[in-house]
């Protein structure tokens, strides 16, 4: 089974087709709104602007604020990864007279995994499954390894509240394309694990990512005043000593916390601003 040892991965991505510039139109006392090639009409709901897209796509709400701009929501429907209603923050700035625009970026609905096989000292595969979303790998069980069986390969652990083994998953392998298929039927289906390389996003800067170094955050047009660690007090190296910490910690358990981004502010300046596991500042992030 030696085949199978490395890191592997999977993902998949259902939309939503719903995003991009939104546009919205008085004429008269009407509203009208322009996006995803559709013109729909736009209600006032106490003292909100309120669209629907067709088909169930989703719902602008949103309200008039200071300088002429409109402040508001993009809420996308419930979602295989989102199993409730997601709202994205929405602005519009005024384009010409009685004419607003702006871009609708919802949240990508986006399932990812991997998963890593190592030969344990009996042989055997041993499996760490990480799901970036949901983790459904922690969910799933515990005491994983993979087996192979001809062109079958399987998935085996505990289950949560049982004592013995039982066959989580299971699925064809293409030894040729070193492909191999399991099916999560609640997640959309059918998922197939490639290989992936040491600068895979499972790591937090590579699988070899080296020594760290310290650079201000860029400045831009984001509200946010910028500067270095030492116009706030800040040790430098101090910091860089925890950054290769963060940057170094295995990712060799299931319950290894999964930092996405580092910020610190100080004195109303920016200092730090640090990315991980593929994320950067342009990516919606949930927050619950």
């Amino acid at each position: 089974m030696d085949e199978l040892v490395g890191l592997w991965k999977a993902k998949k991505s259902f939309g939503p087709d719903a995003r991009g510039t939104l546009i919205i139109q008085q004429t008269g006392a009407t509203y009208s709104a322009d996006m995803a090639g559709r013109i729909v009409p736009v209600r006032m709901e106490r003292g909100e602007l309120v669209f629907d897209l067709p088909g169930g796509q989703g719902t602008f709400r949103g309200k008039f604020q200071g300088k002429g701009g409109i402040l508001g929501h993009w809420i996308q429907p419930a979602t295989v990864v989102n199993f409730g209603e997601t709202a994205s923050r929405v602005i519009l700035k005024q384009d010409g007279r009685n004419r607003w625009r702006g871009i609708v970026e919802p949240l990508l609905d986006e399932f990812t995994f991997y998963l890593r096989a190592e030969k344990g000292p009996d042989g055997s595969l041993n499996v760490l499954l990480r799901n970036v979303e949901r983790d459904v790998g922690a969910r799933l069980g515990s005491q994983l390894r993979l087996t192979r069986e001809g062109d079958v390969v399987k998935l085996i652990g505990k289950r949560r509240g049982q004592k013995e083994d039982s066959i989580l998953l299971s699925g064809p392998y293409d030894p040729d394309n070193q492909v191999f298929t399991f099916t999560f039927p609640d997640r959309g289906g059918s998922y197939d694990f490639r290989r992936e390389g040491v600068e895979s996003n499972f790591y937090r800067r590579g699988k070899n990512p080296g020594p760290y170094s310290y650079t201000p955050p860029p400045t831009l047009d984001d509200g946010w005043p910028t500067g270095s660690l030492e116009d706030v007090g800040i040790d430098r190296a101090g910091m860089e000593k925890v950054m290769q910490m963060v940057i170094d910690t295995p990712e060799d358990k299931i319950n290894t916390p999964q930092i996405h981004s580092l910020l610190i502010a100080r004195h109303g300046k920016l200092v730090l601003e640090e990315y991980f596991h593929g994320y950067d500042r342009e990516t919606p992030h949930t927050t619950r």
